[in-house]
């Protein structure tokens, strides 16, 4: 739906405090996370770099991929044709029991493929993995606790299982040639609920709770509370200001309110230690780092309605641990508690422990329940006949999230039910339609039932601030169109306002919801649809206003056949027909609020798709306006027609989709996030990609899907380096093209690369971690010579280059290494320890007095080293600006002292720039030049200054 500016406001304004508190159902099936549900990847290196260029985008994050990940498109060419995926007919699933190394003989492995096809989960379904237990095929391990497997079409779960072990695990299609379970305890909760007289509930939710810790930085909380408290005091005045919009601020609100009082008990407590250590302190607090606080929190794992024998089972438990870390306190350790998921006045629970869990079924007692049902009317008393959604809430702010219940009225159901209430108790409702924009909560809190059994009925208004059409729809006929679904539009001169298909009642009636905002000014184009006949038959009115609060009613609104607006064929570039393509009508509007700006947008609802023979017909509404065509289709470039005159047959050309394929040979040490490859128009050098090596089922491939056909340049590129290292020119696609490209078949990488791998040791051969990057010369295609960046971990770092030999220039602070030229292979780089740079500036004191006195020496030039790195990239350009930062070295002069002592990384000309006052006022000291040599005790190095120059930097601080 289009959005008002106001609603745009109010949603900014809860997603900033969105991270304070989320307000949760617990209506949704929680799948755990085990141990083998992904592979590991690699562990993440904080000071590595991640490979990018500028046409990806903003900046990855530091750290490495996984190699077994595959692009959105690659898992769609795994599907469809990679050779090894079509050439693997078989594969193994090793099973251990109970830990790794330990074969499990005999364990029966159930194989289910496709699971997710045609599978309905509700949010009380049991684990994924009894469907494969319940529909799979049954293999059993041998010797070796293995099982061949037949090939993956899409995804699969596989069970192992033994007497008293579970396991499971789930693939995909670009899986390893050998998977694996670890079998563990299996472990059952069965849960029973009886009323009062003893006797089994049938349908009662029932859930398992686990108490975790809350790990609370108690300064963090103090912060949270203040950022709440402004962002109520921000939503009372939007709210002031823009009643329209309450329903949705006061849902914030009630948020917001329910988190403090869940806060209230740790803000105290936080507010008590600080008092504390102020007083400790006399009044002179230095120090409010508080402790953390551990809060209990119980969490919803899972849940089931019980049968009617009253019982609630829950199998593989294990499966639903959430696993205790190194630092949860002993006696939050496997707690957890089976509670009725029911709103009622006290949590009605049963606590149990240990791992194993108990075997003995745990028992809860039902109390007294009634009932509310909701019958849904607009804003004149009218009934609303189409679907309300809704949440029923306890009026307390202490209720847990998993104490609410949902609801939904179906269409033409006259009331919106919840038949699980507790009794004495108020609720607030929170309801939205089918589109979830329309949404809202009661302006008052709901009296529930008060004895056992009763029914409260409630009159429930649907969206009260909301703006409505309602009428009656009549065919040419004259009779009413009765549970069809048609789409309701309206229009203003800037495009679409609100568009939705509703199903009409029995009697052919219908409420349509909408929102306008300030900007949105008058005229509005009413606009109903129906694409179940051809032609289109439809009706159009237009409107002056469209109130806001109020419910216009418009009466029977007749429809009839919609006028021609553009027929004819779609064909591929091969001149055959194109069934399904997709032919959207788009209009040219003004789509900046600021400036006049024309683009063509969609015209909703006004679109339809060609026949077998590839003929289409759109029928519509059109106004003096300019009109063209979308046209997509699978396996086809999508395309623009020229400006549309009414009902002439306009003919669709679509090119077919093209795509370059290769495969290439990598050494085993060579990591695919270390290499990209730049695909370049050969006609348009301004039109490139760039694409990541991407892996599958152990191989790795050069993947360009939505290609155009034409002559294009593959440049294959190295992390780290500015410069391509191999070139394919002239490779040209032809349309259609998908299959292995001849030209890009086995291309070997290793032949031209090389690996080193570098050592940082001392004077004395011992290890030594490194501050500082790893400098590397480059020459680059024209000649011209530079320096790039590496970083050091832990005292080493891996190089890969397209050169045989490398110039190193090692640096580390308060460490000197000669210039390297190496060879491929291991190297150790020796750094030699040099003095610290005592820098004196005598007499100073006699002009600043007792001023504080920072000194920052930056450097320039000298022992061959650059003032900048090379920069063709942002991973390049922040190497660049952090070299020159780390050039640099700040002190502060002691009170009464003249010199400070500081250890560089390299000797050079540097310039001295000075602070005086804690950084107000700085004075230039003009340059000095440093030697390092290994071996002296200290450097000494006296900077001149100007007399008059520092005085009147003193002045300038008040004398």
């Amino acid at each position: 739906m289009h959005k008002s500016p106001l609603l745009i406001l109010l949603i900014l304004l809860a997603a900033l405090g969105g991270g304070l508190y989320l307000w949760t159902s617990g209506g949704d099936q929680v799948l755990p996370m085990t141990a083998e549900d992904f592979r590991e990847s690699e562990s993440l290196d904080p000071d590595a770099l991640e490979f990018e260029d500028e046409i990806q985008g903003e900046a990855a994050e530091l750290g490495d991929e996984s190699e077994d990940e595959l692009s959105e498109g690659m898992n769609a060419l795994a599907r469809e044709a990679l050779p090894d995926q079509q050439a693997r007919s078989t594969w193994h699933v090793q099973v251990w029991d109970r830990r790794r190394g330990r074969p499990a003989v005999g364990a029966k492995v159930q194989f289910l493929d496709g699971f997710e096809e045609g599978v309905s989960r509700g949010p009380f379904s049991p684990h994924w993995s009894t469907l494969a237990e319940g529909r799979g095929l049954t293999f059993t391990t041998d010797e070796k606790g293995r099982v061949e497997l037949p090939p993956v079409k899409s995804h699969a779960i596989i069970t192992a299982s033994a007497p008293g072990l579970f396991g499971f695990t789930r693939v995909r299609i670009d899986h390893d040639d050998v998977e694996s379970i670890t079998m563990q305890g299996d472990e059952t909760v069965t849960v029973r609920v009886v009323d009062g007289a003893g006797k089994p509930v049938a349908g009662i939710p029932v859930g398992i709770l686990q108490k975790v810790p809350e790990f609370q930085d108690l300064n963090r909380v103090l912060g949270q509370w203040k950022r709440m408290a402004a962002e109520m005091d921000e939503l009372q005045k939007y709210l002031q200001a823009n009643p329209g919009q309450r329903d949705r601020a006061m849902e914030r609100i009630q948020s917001l309110k329910a988190r403090q009082a869940q806060m209230q008990t740790a803000k105290q407590q936080a507010e008590k230690l600080l008092r504390t250590q102020a007083a400790r302190e006399k009044g002179k607090a230095k120090n409010n780092k508080l402790p953390r606080r551990i809060t209990p929190q119980l969490e919803l794992r899972t849940k089931r309605k019980t049968s009617a024998a009253g019982i609630a089972v829950f199998r593989h438990f294990q499966l639903y641990r959430k696993r205790a870390r190194r630092d949860w306190p002993e006696d939050y350790r496997s707690q957890f508690e089976a509670a009725l998921l029911l709103p009622l006045e006290s949590s009605e629970t049963v606590n149990f422990a240990g791992q194993p869990v108990p075997e003995e079924t745990l028992e809860l007692v039902l109390p007294p329940l009634g009932g509310i049902s909701f019958r849904t009317v607009d804003r004149d008393g009218r009934p609303f006949a189409h679907p309300v959604h809704a949440e029923l809430r306890m009026n307390s702010l202490h209720a847990r999230e998993w104490k609410r219940v949902k609801a939904s009225k179906e269409q033409n159901a006259p009331a919106l039910d919840f038949s699980q209430v507790g009794l004495g108790l108020s609720f607030w409702v929170s309801c939205s339609l089918d589109d979830e924009d329309f949404g809202w909560i009661t302006r008052e809190p709901v009296q529930g039932p008060t004895n056992p059994g009763e029914v409260t009925h409630v009159d429930l208004v649907v969206a009260p601030d909301l703006g409505m059409l309602y009428g009656r729809m009549l065919n040419a006929d004259g009779v009413p169109l009765a549970n069809q679904k048609p789409s309701f539009l309206i229009n203003t001169a800037k495009g679409r306002l609100e568009g939705e298909e509703i199903r009409l009642s029995p009697e052919g009636r219908f409420h349509f919801p909408y929102i306008v905002g300030p900007n949105e000014l008058g005229p509005f184009n009413f606009e109903i649809r129906s694409e179940h006949v051809q032609p289109t038959i439809g009706a159009a009115v237009t409107m002056d206003v469209l109130p806001m609060q109020h419910v216009t009613d418009l009466g029977d609104v007749q429809i009839g056949n919609l006028g021609l607006v553009a027929q004819g064929l779609v064909l591929n570039d091969r001149g055959e027909p194109v069934s399904g393509a997709s032919l959207q009508l788009q209009r040219e509007r003004n789509v900046d609020l600021d400036r006049p700006r024309m683009d063509f947008v969609d015209e909703a609802y006004s679109e339809t798709k060609s026949g077998e023979d590839g003929h289409y017909e759109l029928f519509g509404q059109m106004e003096r306006a300019r009109y063209r065509l979308h046209v997509t289709a699978r396996e086809h470039f999508p395309t623009n027609t020229e400006d549309l005159g009414r009902g002439e047959p306009v003919d669709v050309e679509l090119l077919r989709r093209s795509r370059i394929l290769g495969n290439v040979l990598m050494p085993d040490w060579m990591r695919s996030r270390n290499l990209r490859v730049r695909l370049t128009s050969a006609t348009n050098p301004e039109e490139r990609r760039d694409e990541q090596i991407n892996r599958a089922a152990g191989k790795h491939y050069v993947f360009f899907d939505w290609t155009r056909p034409g002559v294009y340049g593959l440049e294959f590129r190295l992390q780290g380096f500015p410069d391509p290292f191999l070139n394919f020119s002239q490779v040209e696609l032809l349309p259609g093209q998908k299959g292995m490209h001849p030209r890009l078949k086995d291309i070997d990488l290793g032949q031209y690369l090389f690996r080193y791998e570098l050592t940082a040791v001392d004077e004395n051969g011992r290890g030594l971690s490194v501050d500082r990057p790893l400098l590397a010369k480059v020459v680059r295609p024209d000649g011209r010579s530079g320096f790039i960046a590496f970083p050091w971990k832990s005292g080493k770092t891996e190089v890969i280059s397209a050169s045989a030999q490398l110039e190193l220039r090692p640096l580390s602070t308060g460490y000197v290494s000669d210039v390297r030229v190496l060879g491929q292979g291991e190297n150790e780089i020796v750094f030699r320890k040099v003095p610290a740079v005592e820098l004196g500036l005598p007499g100073v004191r006699d002009v600043i007095g007792d001023h504080v006195l920072h000194l920052q020496l930056q450097f320039v030039r000298g022992d061959g080293l650059p003032g900048e790195l090379l920069v063709w990239d942002r991973a390049s350009r922040r190497l660049s600006q952090a070299y020159q930062k780390q050039g640099n070295a700040v002190r502060t002069i002691e009170a009464g002292r003249e010199s400070v002592r500081m250890q560089l990384a390299r000797g050079g000309v540097y310039r001295v720039v000075g602070w005086l006052g804690g950084k107000k006022v700085r004075v230039n000291f003009g340059e000095v030049s440093v030697e390092l040599r290994p071996g002296e005790e200290v450097v000494a190095v006296n900077v001149g200054w100007d007399v008059e120059t520092l005085q009147a930097a003193v002045a300038r601080l008040g004398g």
